[in-house]
Protein backbone atom coordinates (compact mmCIF):
# COMPACT_ATOMS: atom_id res chain seq x y z
CA UNK A 1 0.00 0.00 0.00
CA UNK A 2 1.76 3.52 -1.22
CA UNK A 3 -0.90 6.12 0.56
CA UNK A 4 0.21 7.18 3.52
CA UNK A 5 -3.53 8.10 4.60
CA UNK A 6 -5.03 4.73 3.92
CA UNK A 7 -7.46 2.55 6.61
CA UNK A 8 -9.36 -0.19 7.03
CA UNK A 9 -13.15 -0.10 7.43
CA UNK A 10 -15.41 -3.09 8.64
CA UNK A 11 -18.16 -4.11 6.18
CA UNK A 12 -21.44 -4.48 7.80
CA UNK A 13 -24.63 -5.91 6.27
CA UNK A 14 -25.57 -8.00 2.92
CA UNK A 15 -25.36 -5.03 0.52
CA UNK A 16 -22.15 -6.38 -1.55
CA UNK A 17 -22.64 -10.34 -0.70
CA UNK A 18 -21.84 -12.75 -1.91
CA UNK A 19 -18.43 -10.83 -3.27
CA UNK A 20 -17.96 -8.63 0.03
CA UNK A 21 -19.39 -9.99 3.43
CA UNK A 22 -20.26 -9.06 6.81
CA UNK A 23 -17.36 -8.42 8.63
CA UNK A 24 -15.02 -8.59 5.98
CA UNK A 25 -12.44 -5.49 6.23
CA UNK A 26 -12.05 -2.84 3.30
CA UNK A 27 -8.71 -1.07 2.85
CA UNK A 28 -9.43 2.31 1.58
CA UNK A 29 -7.58 4.57 -0.35
CA UNK A 30 -8.50 8.06 0.37
CA UNK A 31 -5.58 10.08 -1.85
CA UNK A 32 -6.63 8.37 -5.03
CA UNK A 33 -10.34 9.37 -6.77
CA UNK A 34 -12.87 6.62 -7.34
CA UNK A 35 -13.07 5.60 -11.21
CA UNK A 36 -16.30 4.26 -12.55
CA UNK A 37 -16.73 0.34 -11.77
CA UNK A 38 -14.96 0.67 -8.43
CA UNK A 39 -16.19 -0.19 -5.40
CA UNK A 40 -15.88 2.44 -2.88
CA UNK A 41 -16.84 3.41 0.65
CA UNK A 42 -18.81 6.34 0.39
CA UNK A 43 -20.16 8.57 3.41
CA UNK A 44 -22.87 11.00 3.36
CA UNK A 45 -23.83 14.26 4.36
CA UNK A 46 -26.50 14.71 7.47
CA UNK A 47 -28.62 16.68 4.89
CA UNK A 48 -28.38 13.48 2.55
CA UNK A 49 -29.58 10.82 4.97
CA UNK A 50 -25.81 10.33 6.74
CA UNK A 51 -24.54 6.92 6.65
CA UNK A 52 -21.47 4.63 5.65
CA UNK A 53 -21.82 2.20 2.58
CA UNK A 54 -19.96 0.18 0.32
CA UNK A 55 -21.03 0.03 -3.30
CA UNK A 56 -19.88 0.40 -6.71
CA UNK A 57 -19.15 3.44 -8.00
CA UNK A 58 -20.42 4.74 -11.16
CA UNK A 59 -20.43 8.67 -12.35
CA UNK A 60 -23.29 10.14 -14.24
CA UNK A 61 -24.14 13.29 -15.78
CA UNK A 62 -20.40 14.40 -16.17
CA UNK A 63 -19.98 13.62 -12.78
CA UNK A 64 -22.88 15.76 -11.16
CA UNK A 65 -24.54 12.92 -10.60
CA UNK A 66 -22.91 9.42 -8.54
CA UNK A 67 -25.06 5.48 -8.73
CA UNK A 68 -24.17 3.21 -5.81
CA UNK A 69 -25.02 -0.16 -6.90
CA UNK A 70 -24.72 -3.47 -4.57
CA UNK A 71 -23.38 -6.84 -5.79
CA UNK A 72 -26.74 -8.13 -4.17
CA UNK A 73 -29.18 -5.66 -6.13
CA UNK A 74 -32.38 -8.19 -5.81
CA UNK A 75 -32.37 -6.91 -1.99
CA UNK A 76 -30.88 -3.48 -2.39
CA UNK A 77 -31.46 -1.68 -5.63
CA UNK A 78 -28.99 0.92 -7.35
CA UNK A 79 -29.13 4.19 -4.99
CA UNK A 80 -28.29 7.64 -7.22
CA UNK A 81 -27.13 10.93 -5.45
CA UNK A 82 -25.64 14.40 -6.27
CA UNK A 83 -21.98 14.66 -5.81
CA UNK A 84 -21.88 16.94 -3.50
CA UNK A 85 -23.96 14.76 -0.99
CA UNK A 86 -20.89 13.08 0.07
CA UNK A 87 -18.82 13.97 2.56
CA UNK A 88 -15.92 11.52 1.09
CA UNK A 89 -16.22 8.89 -0.98
CA UNK A 90 -13.08 6.50 -1.54
CA UNK A 91 -11.65 3.78 -3.27
CA UNK A 92 -11.61 0.11 -1.97
CA UNK A 93 -7.93 -0.97 -2.90
CA UNK A 94 -8.58 -4.58 -1.30
CA UNK A 95 -10.88 -6.18 1.21
CA UNK A 96 -9.35 -9.04 3.98
CA UNK A 97 -11.65 -11.90 4.40
CA UNK A 98 -12.78 -13.25 7.86
CA UNK A 99 -12.80 -17.26 7.39
CA UNK A 100 -12.96 -17.67 11.22
CA UNK A 101 -16.19 -16.41 12.48
CA UNK A 102 -16.79 -15.87 16.24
Amino acid sequence: MTDPKAFGVTIRGDSMVPVINDGDVAILVPSSAPRGGEVVVARLSEEAGGGVMCKVYTPKDAGAKVVLTSYNSAVHPPLEFRREDFVWLYPVDSVTKKFRRP
